[in-house]
Formats: structure tokens, sequence, C-alpha cells
């Protein structure tokens, strides 16, 4: 028996037990008298520490922690003792703080914590799982209130706690995760084991079954440029509540979201306003609402900015979503003569927007016509930036602020007749005189379709374009490459009026004309790009006239056999829809084979999965129809490592 210091019994340490004990006892019972046992027991610490008991103490401490230690998870008594054990630990670390001036003090505090430490070391490997619990919880709570511990015995539990993160048992994984996340330096120098810690809680985060693990790592991981990556990653992952976590608690202690890269700011936004929950949606919209608009000073155009509208894909739900949520803001949104007068994308986009989300809702529509300029103005506003990018070329922001007024130019009320007019003749005089992109001319010929008259109306003013871009090439020009150009320009523009037009095409006496013209001598064209644009052309035609679609059916299931990839999914669309439109009127007998063959090819063509997918979303767009029986779709059905296809057949 080891010998007791001067003036102490048996008696005393058996005291000191008891004391000891009765404390412990109250604790499991309530929380409520948790702070005045902390203080009980504190004082008794103290007393024994001047008496040269403080070894004694520490043994009978973690004597009645191994009382709970076989206790499962969940029970009350249990979980009472490991919060009173963690508010005393934090009390003793904080009179530590505050009598820092006794060094002797402090070096007390420490003994005592890494001998708690030392002693729950030996139960993290036991067999029993709720020891493995326990010990990880205690060495959780007892890590989070100390200051500093020993270079050994960092490295020391840092290994053990690594072992337990492959520990079966959620549990036992998940209070190990937490404590090595209490171990992490936060210093940008970090030294071997806390460095071998980040990997290790990275990886458990990436990798761990349990959503509670990954969950804990996520929450408590600390934020460096290596982790972040990793935690953003979570907002993809399986289990709700962890993606809503990403957006409400890590995204919100990022602070500055300027810190993330275009890239994944644009994938975090597009991750959580399209999820799938709502409460993740919530939550996504709440961060880009509140936190980002605050850090850009509650300015919508600087916010824009950092988000990259003319290559954004989620910023037009981003700020539907903003409208949704704020509504005030549509009140207090103004745009002045000096705003339309200095376009910018982030600044017209917001415009665009405004007046997309007013015109989405009723009650709103009011509130757009009095904000937006008139259609005249509209007009002048687009003839300016469509000077401006004839004087500089291709330049993306112009054609992104062109692209906007337009946009809001087709929302626009056309009974203004001036305003009508005005507008078909300086889109006319862009479309003929301009290199615009695809996008524009698409917007173009739908404003002039909405202005024009009737389809009829449409169709000759249809022709005078082709016919106006026709001559703008130089007669004494004969390059091959000019006129090209010239031939592609009006088959995109011929394609773009195609798409709008909806009566027959025998009642349209300029569509046929412009289909023996145009259509048919570009099938016969030398060029492989004249002739897809032809066929396209071509296949919207057929969509008209079901003589047409009878008549060139052959001509497209050809493309489809002998065309490159491009050439054989723009075959089966047309031939798909052509079925769709006009049913089997436009197949004969001897076609129909032809026709399943065509589908049976491309359904088992492992080559093109692209071919496949849409082949199989058209089999069963089909079978609705009826033109195939569910025989022949039977044929078709192996869908072995083709995701896409396997979702079509489920559609």
């Amino acid at each position: 028996m080891p010998l007791l210091p001067p003036g102490v019994t048996n008696e005393d340490i058996q005291t000191l037990n008891v004391l000891v004990g009765q404390i412990f006892d109250s604790a499991q019972r309530s929380i409520a008298t948790h702070q005045k046992l902390v203080i009980k027991l504190s004082a008794l610490r103290d007393k024994s520490n001047k008496h040269g008991l403080e070894s004694i103490f520490n043994k009978i401490f973690v004597m009645m922690i191994n009382r709970i230690l076989p206790v499962k998870k969940g029970e009350t008594c249990a979980d009472r003792i490991v919060k009173f054990v963690e508010t005393f630990v934090s009390r003793q670390a904080n009179d530590g703080n505050e009598q820092n001036t006794d060094e002797n003090e402090e070096s007390s505090i420490g003994y005592f914590a890494e001998f708690i430490i030392q002693h729950l070391r030996r139960g993290i490997t036991a067999k029993d799982k709720n020891v493995r619990f326990r010990c990880c919880q205690l060495i959780a709570v007892t890590i989070n209130h100390i200051g500093e511990i020993s270079d050994d015995l960092f490295s020391e539990i840092s290994l053990d706690l690594i072992s337990r993160l492959h520990d079966k048992e959620p549990s036992v994984r998940l209070q190990a995760s937490l404590a090595l996340c209490r171990l992490q330096g936060v210093d940008e120098e970090e030294d071997e084991d806390e460095d071998e810690i980040g990997k290790t809680l990275i990886s458990s985060l990436r990798t761990d079954t349990s959503a509670e693990v990954r969950r804990a790592i996520l929450l408590n991981l600390v934020k460096t440029p290596k982790s972040l990556p990793y935690l953003l990653e979570r907002a993809r992952d399986v289990h709700p509540t962890t993606r809503r976590c990403v957006y409400s608690r890590t995204l919100k202690e990022i602070g500055d979201f300027r810190q993330l890269s275009i890239g994944m700011r644009e994938k975090i936004l597009q991750w959580g306003l399209q999820d799938r929950d709502s409460a993740v949606r919530t939550a996504a919209t709440k961060m880009f609402v509140s936190n980002w608009l605050e850090t850009t000073n509650n300015d919508l155009v600087e916010l824009l900015e950092r988000l990259d509208v003319l290559n954004s894909k989620i910023a037009e739900t981003a700020m539907l979503a903003f409208f949704d949520s704020r509504r005030d803001v549509l009140d207090k949104l103004q745009f002045s003569d000096e705003f339309w007068q200095a376009l910018s994308g982030e600044s017209v986009f917001l415009a665009r927007m405004f007046n997309q989300y007013c015109n989405a809702h009723d009650e709103l529509k009011d509130l757009a016509d009095v904000r937006m300029p008139e259609l005249t103005k509209l007009a002048f506003l687009t003839e300016k930036y469509l000077g401006l990018l004839e004087k500089t070329g291709n330049d993306p922001e112009l054609e992104f602020i062109i692209e906007q007024l337009l946009t809001i130019i087709s929302t626009s009320d056309f009974s203004d007749e001036i305003g009508r007019r005005k507008n078909l003749v300086m889109l006319r005089n862009s479309i003929v005189a301009l290199d615009l992109n695809e996008s524009l001319i698409n917007l173009s010929m739908e404003i002039i379709y909405k202005i024009s008259v009737s389809e009829r109306d449409f169709s000759q003013i249809l022709v005078e374009l082709i016919d106006d871009i026709r001559d703008t090439v130089d007669q004494n020009d004969e390059s091959n490459e000019s006129q090209l150009v010239v031939l592609l320009k009006c088959l995109f523009v011929m394609k773009s009026a195609l798409e709008l037009i909806r009566s027959p095409l025998e009642d349209n006496v300029h569509l046929n004309s412009l289909l023996h013209a145009l259509v048919v001598p570009a099938m016969e064209n030398g060029e492989a790009a004249v002739r897809e644009r032809g066929i396209h052309c071509l296949g919207l035609c057929s969509f008209l006239s079901k003589d047409l679609a009878a008549k060139n059916l052959d001509i497209f299931v050809q493309c489809f056999a002998q065309g490159h990839e491009s050439l054989k999914l723009d075959a089966i669309r047309i031939i798909s829809d052509l079925l769709i439109i006009h049913g089997l009127d436009v197949v004969n007998e001897d076609s129909l084979m032809t026709i399943y063959k065509l589908y049976y090819k491309a359904v088992r063509n492992t080559r093109l999965p692209e071919l496949q997918a849409l082949a199989a979303e058209a089999v069963c767009k089909l079978l609705l129809q009826g033109v195939f029986t569910e025989e022949d779709v039977s044929l078709m059905w192996d869908t072995n490592n083709k995701k896409t296809k396997k979702r079509a057949y489920i559609y």
C-alpha cells in the first residue's frame, strides 16, 4: 500500500471516495443540479490537491466514470454523467485560464485531463461496443475543453481514434470523428499527425456509410483551402439533412462566398436550388437571399457580377427564387433612363428577370408595364447596342445585352403600332446586315412571329428576309466561302421560322416556294453542312404536311443508315416526330418493317449511348401511340449499364 501524505489517513480516502460517489450519484439524476455539483466537486479536488491527494482523487474520478462505460447508448443516466464530466472538465480548464499566473495549477489541470484520456484509451479497443462508444464519447468531451496535451499523448490518441473511424458501429465512429475534429490544428502549418488527421477525416466524410458520421465531420472539420472542396461536395450527399447543413451551416461559417471559385458558386447554387428536397431548396434560397446578398452590401447587381451571368446556367433560377422570397425588393427596384443608357450584362439581366417574374404573376403585370420602357424605346435601345456590336465584332457581353433586351421585347404588348413597326424594321435590318448568333436569330424570329398579323403574313416576311440576305452577296465575289455562309444563314432563318409555324404547308404558298427554291437545292448541295441543315428544314416542313412526310420518309431513313453520329440523331428525331404527328399514315406496309429495324438497330447500338437513349425514349412514346407493340419493345429491353436508356424505359 503506498505511503499516504502526512496527516492523511485511510479514513480520509474512504471519505473522499464516498463524497465523490455521492456527487456522481446526484449528477445522474438531474442535469439541473450539475452546476452546483461541479462547484462542490471542484472544491473537493482543490482540497485534495492541497493535502497531496491529487492522484488519489484522479483515480476515484475515473473509477466513477468506469461505472457508465458498459451502459448502452441512449441511457439517460449515463448521458447525464457524460454531460457532468464535460461540465466539470470545462470548469477546471476555465479556472486554470483565470489563474494563469499559477503554473502549478495549470500543470495540475493538464495532468488531470491527460490522466482521464490515458485511462479511457484502454477501452477504445474493447470487445464491448458500449465500452468503445463511451470511451470515445468521453475522450471527445474531454479534449473539447482542454488547451494543450503532450506531443506523445497527441500522437497516441490520434492513432487510437483513427483506428475507431473504421469501427463497425456507427455510434463509435461518430464519437471518434468528433474527437478527431477537436484534435485538428487551426494553424496553417500543420505537423504530420495533424495532416494525417485531416486526410483521414476527409476520407470518412466522403465514404462513411452513416449519414450522422458524415454530418458530424461536415460540421466540425476545420475549414481550410484543402478541406473546403470536400465539405462543399456534401451538397450532393444522399441524405437530405446533410445536404441542408451545407447551406445552413457550412457555407454560412465560411463567410464571404467570394473566396469560392466562379465554378464552385455555380455548382453550389445549382445543386441547392434544384434539389429534390424542399428543405434543402429553402436553405439554399436563404443562403443566396440573405448571406450572399449581405456580403455584397445588398447590391443585387454586384451579387450577379459574382455569378458570371453571361455563362451561368443557374442565375435565372436563383433570381426567381430571390424574388419569391423577397417580394419587397420588387417595389424598390427602379430602372431610370441612366440605367438603360449604360447597361452591363448584370444590370440588363436583372431588368429582364424583373420583367419575367412580374409577367409570370398576374398581380404584378402592371408593375412591369410601369417600370419597363415602352416598345419604341426598347427598339431604339436594342438598335443602339446592335450598332455597338457591329463596330466591335463578336463581343459576348454585347450579344448577351441584346439577347436580354430582345427577351424583354418578346413579352411586350404589341398593340402599339408605332413600336411594332419600329421593332419589325430593326429586327429585319439586324438579321440581314449583321452576323448574329443563333440565339439572337431565334429570338428575333420569335418576335417577328408575334408582330405578324397572321402566319401567312409571317411567311411573306420570311421570304423577303431570305431574299434580302441573298442580296447581301457581292455579285462580283465569286468565292464559295461567302456564298456558303449566306446559304447557311438563309437555311437557319428558315429553320427558326418553321419551328414557329403551325398551319398546314398546303395552305401556305410562301413556304411552298421556299421549299422548292431553298430547301430542295440544299439537299443536293455538295457541302455536308448545307445538306444537314437542308434535311432539318425538310423535316420541319414534313411536320406541316402529311403527304410531304410520306414522300420523304425514306430520305430520313437513308440519313440514319449512312450518316455520321449527329446526322443519325437528327434523323431519328425527325422520324420519331413524324410518326407521333402523323401516325402510321405516312408509312406503307413495305416501309414499316424498315422502321422497326431502324429503331431496333438504334436501341442496340452500344457504340452510341446518346443514340440508344434517344431511340429508347422514342420507342416508348411510339408504344403509347400504338405504332409498336409490347412484343416489339421487349426485344429491345437490354438496359445493362445504360442509365439514360433505362430512365427512358422507366418513363
